[in-house]
């Protein structure tokens, strides 16, 4: 790979993903044929990991959940036994939309009684409940006579609170799903979408087999859940953030299967347009393999 600049970006993500991997096999030593290993999120490091899975143990039983279409098909394409789609319910955009449409009628006194708002963000169950929720908020608020700041707030927090518990249903749901593919043995689940939320109703949705293994590759500096739930559960939760000298081993498996490995990267784009590429002025040139990796390479 030395002379593939491309493909030998994807060295050091792999190593970190090759580093989980190992965290996983020690945390989980004998797995039986018939155990499967859950994958969540879509992104880079997670089809990482399952690239690093199928390279080292093709017969190992993996599993996608992640949000978009389009990666669980490239993920089925690349090897994934099954995949799931998780909700697709943004809270922190609905209760956004719903404080933007709602605030001039704060002040109005048809507010309350007026069946015409938010009817686009009502057409869905998430966004129902939350204008459902927000309203409520807005009435309690008047009730006691507070000021416009303090009512646009409460009712952004209610209406986010109101999307966020329909999200956690229908991820429950999800895994209750996964779990019935697995006939009940999920063995390990890899987190890679850093989501605290996710990782709670992971817990709590109990798809795992108990004395099972959460490696958390995601960005995880923010996430907190309470400890007392991987006790009750019988799970372990293991981070993961660098790659612990892996770079030997990854290069190895880069170089014995470059065809393998590079369908990873989905596209590329010049050093130069890196600013203009993160605020979405540009796209990047597709490699046409749809892959999640997107690599910045020097014109």
């Amino acid at each position: 790979i030395a002379n593939d600049p491309v493909l030998a970006s994807l060295a050091e993500p792999l190593a970190a993903c090759k580093q989980s991997l190992d965290l996983r096999n020690k945390m989980v030593p004998e797995r039986d044929d018939d155990e499967w290993t859950v994958i969540t999120g879509t992104g880079a490091m997670a089809l990482g990991v399952l690239a690093i899975i199928k390279a080292s143990n093709p017969k190992e039983k993996v599993m996608v959940l992640g949000r978009g279409e389009a990666a669980l098909k490239f993920a089925t394409e690349y090897g994934a036994d099954a995949t799931l789609q998780l909700s697709g319910v943004n809270p922190e955009r609905i209760a956004a939309s719903i404080a933007a449409e709602l605030d001039a009628l704060v002040d109005t006194n048809h507010f309350d009684d007026d069946s015409s708002v938010c009817k686009d963000i009502c057409k869905t169950k998430a966004g129902k409940k939350a204008v459902q929720a927000a309203l409520a908020a807005v009435r309690e608020c008047r009730a006691r006579g507070a000021h416009k700041p303090v009512i646009l707030q409460t009712l952004t927090e209610a209406a986010r609170k109101a999307a966020e518990d329909v999200m956690t249903e229908e991820n429950t749901a999800v895994f209750k799903h996964a779990q019935e593919m697995a006939n009940g043995f999920i063995s390990s689940v890899f987190e890679c979408t850093g989501s605290e939320r996710l990782l709670e109703t992971l817990f709590n949705s109990r798809c795992m087999l108990a004395n099972g293994a959460i490696i958390g590759l995601g960005c995880h500096y923010g996430v907190h859940f309470d400890v007392a739930m991987l006790r009750r559960f019988e799970l372990a939760f293991q981070p993961v953030r660098r790659s612990c000298n892996q770079f030997p081993a990854t290069l190895e498996l880069l170089n014995n299967r470059p065809e393998f490995f590079a369908p990873l990267v989905g596209g590329t784009a010049s050093f130069e347009d890196f600013g203009k590429l993160m605020f979405g002025e540009v796209e990047r040139a597709e490699t046409g393999t749809g892959g999640p990796k997107t690599v910045v390479v020097r014109s």
